[in-house]
């Protein structure tokens, strides 16, 4: 027997009723693998989910799709509507001319995926060819070309050719457009984004969040505050994310609020979003950008002991034997668990546990498909610098994001064995870490 009612959410979606359906599909949205137990029930619900997709719309259809790739994830099959949707995004043999080409074809996907593969490995000599997409009858079309000419056209072809969709019916290409106008003229933005922001539609709201996370500004962090207070998890969740990279004291001070929200996803958000902005603050603090840090727990004397210490770490990494590494990889990701618990608190492990957060960032933005080249030049240097100028993470982005990051675990149990010896790392003698950190014998 199922530990919750998958019936009744099936029966709830199958009823005409929008409000009920998108009730249960956010309920559905919660469902955890612990919490699934009869696998035939869950494929019932996952078939009757795509029936639904195929005939609804509004916030029906977008939590619908939300929750089937939600539903292949509990049952281990892939997510197949972001696949479909990708498909066909590989590198045909005779290539740019050919995704040039399919531009003029009848088959509106195709379109689509054309100009999803030039915003990644296009240039701006192909903007006249896309320019004319805007007016497409496409929603997705007409979404990608906006963030085409948004990457390589100028101001003023943004302007020219965007304006007039600010009105448009899909909120995807609104919110594209608010997003690119955001950063050249947000005089003219801010209150469409608050229609947005307070649609009674879900999908309307989390569209104007997504744009939202792609611009900055004081108007931004405000608009992003109130946003914390959305209903939808999803949006919460948005916000969060968007108000980490927002290098304003407002935005950790809004956060902090949210510490205890009853979504168990939002609350990791928000702890992992403070987290990025207190390792802004100590690089601030490294480069003497910053006066006080009586809002961090971080201090200057802290700084200097953990990095007399980390050339030292590195050295020892590279002449380990492979034994020990292992032991420590794993050693380190268990501290790690701890300290995002927690139940382990430590000021001079707290700068290597924000690396490694937000190495952890790093890697989910690499794997995420939508994310362009160009984007992810800009990711490895950024990422290069966490853990300081190693010459090992400067090479190919997928390897060295996961070397960085066993790095980061290594260093971390190096660190926290270091303190333990010492006697100034506290530790319950009946946790478990006590025997971690006993077994590693450096």
């Amino acid at each position: 027997m199922s530990a919750v009612n998958l019936k009744k959410m099936k029966e709830d979606i199958s009823i005409g009723n929008s409000q009920i359906q998108v009730a249960a599909l956010s309920a559905i949205l919660q469902l955890s693998a612990t919490s699934v137990e009869n696998s035939s029930e869950l494929e019932e619900l996952k078939s009757t989910v795509l029936q639904l997709i195929e005939v609804s719309e509004g916030d029906v259809l977008f939590l619908g799709r939300k929750v089937a790739n939600h539903l292949n994830s509990l049952t281990g099959v892939s997510n197949q509507i972001d696949q479909k949707k990708n498909s066909d995004l590989v590198v045909k043999s005779d290539g740019e001319d050919v995704w040039v080409r399919d531009l003029s074809s009848s088959d509106d996907r195709k379109v689509a995926d054309s100009l999803s593969w030039l915003l990644r490995h296009s240039n701006e000599k192909n903007i006249n060819k896309v320019i004319p997409m805007v007016k497409h009858s496409c929603a997705r079309v007409r979404s990608n070309a906006i963030e085409f000419i948004e990457r390589y056209g100028n101001d003023r072809q943004i302007l020219e050719h965007s304006m007039f969709l600010l009105q448009d019916e899909s909120n995807r290409v609104r919110g594209t457009v608010l997003s690119a106008l955001g950063r050249i003229k947000p005089d003219t933005v801010e209150k469409h984004f608050e229609e947005m922001l307070n649609s009674k539609e879900i999908s309307i709201r989390e569209s104007a969040v997504y744009a939202l996370s792609r611009i900055k500004g004081e108007w931004v962090v405000k608009l992003l505050i109130l946003t914390m207070n959305d209903s939808f998890e999803g949006i919460r969740v948005r916000a969060a994310e968007a108000l980490g990279r927002q290098k304003d004291i407002r935005a950790l001070e809004a956060l902090k609020s949210h510490l205890n929200d009853l979504s168990p996803h939002v609350a990791q958000t928000v702890e992992n979003s403070i987290a990025f902005l207190t390792m802004e603050e100590v690089e601030g603090l490294r480069k003497g950008e910053v006066g006080s840090t009586d809002s961090f727990s971080i201090k200057s004397k802290d700084i200097e002991v953990l990095e007399s210490v980390t050339a030292e770490e590195i050295k020892f990494i590279k002449d380990a034997d492979e034994c020990l590494i292992s032991k420590l990889n794993t050693g380190g990701q268990k501290i790690y668990k701890e300290m995002q618990s927690g139940s382990l608190i430590s000021e001079q492990l707290e700068i290597l546990y924000c690396d490694i957060v937000k190495l952890h960032e790093f890697e989910r933005q690499y794997n995420d498909d939508l994310l362009p080249e160009m984007d992810v030049r800009q990711l490895f240097k950024d990422f290069s610098s966490v853990l300081g100028n190693r010459e090992d993470s400067r090479n190919e982005a997928s390897l060295h994001i996961h070397k960085a990051l066993k790095d980061g675990y290594i260093t971390l149990a190096l660190r926290a064995v270091r303190l333990f010896e010492e006697n100034t790392l506290k530790l319950d003698e009946k946790s478990e870490l006590v025997q971690v950190l006993k077994d590693i014998k450096v």
